[in-house]
Parts: C-alpha cells; structure tokens; sequence
C-alpha cells in the first residue's frame, strides 16, 4: 500500500443478527485499522470529524468488535508519507441471532 492510501472491504451483519468482525493483521510497516459504518467512511475520506467502531494500529494487529446489524467498512490505511507497506489481512465475522 502506497504512502497514504487506504484499502477497504464491506461486512454486512443481517437484520436479526449481531456480528462479531475478527481482524488479523501482519504488516511490513505499522498501519492504521478503523471499522466504519458508511457515513463515516465518508466523513473519513472527505477529511471531517468521524467516529469509528475500532481503531487499532502497528505491524501485528489481532482484534475484534462486536455491532449490530448493518454495513460496516474495513479500513486499512498506511499514515506514512515514504513508506510502502505490504500487509496481510484476515477478516471473518462471527453471526449471533438476536432474540426477539
């Protein structure tokens, strides 16, 4: 990932369900990992004040979150301005039905 830049990939957590997302990174230089719903992605990406479900960072990353249902985004972001960074991400959600 360029000096900068961010790659992101969706959850969805159906309705009826709360989701645990599992995050595991390894990287070549410390990265930053947020979960976002879709609006704050945009704030994020547009440069305004946002807020996130999870904020990690550094080369080794292992970490979960628990949310309700709804679209979240992952996102991994290099804050370095000269420094490339490869990395390794594994994602997996865990569904729980929710009573009702």
């Amino acid at each position: 990932m360029q000096p900068g830049y961010f790659t992101r990939m969706g959850v969805v957590v159906p309705s009826g369900f709360s989701g645990t997302i599992h995050i595991t990174v390894t990287a070549s230089s410390s990265v930053e990992v947020f979960v976002f719903d879709l609006y704050n992605l945009v704030q994020f990406v547009e440069g305004y004040s946002y807020t996130y479900y999870l904020y990690d960072y550094g080369t080794y990353i292992n970490d979960q979150v628990s949310v309700g249902p709804g679209l979240y985004i992952i996102v991994f972001y290099n804050p370095s301005n000269t420094t490339t960074a490869s990395y390794s991400a594994t994602v997996t959600t865990t569904y729980t039905p929710t009573s009702s």
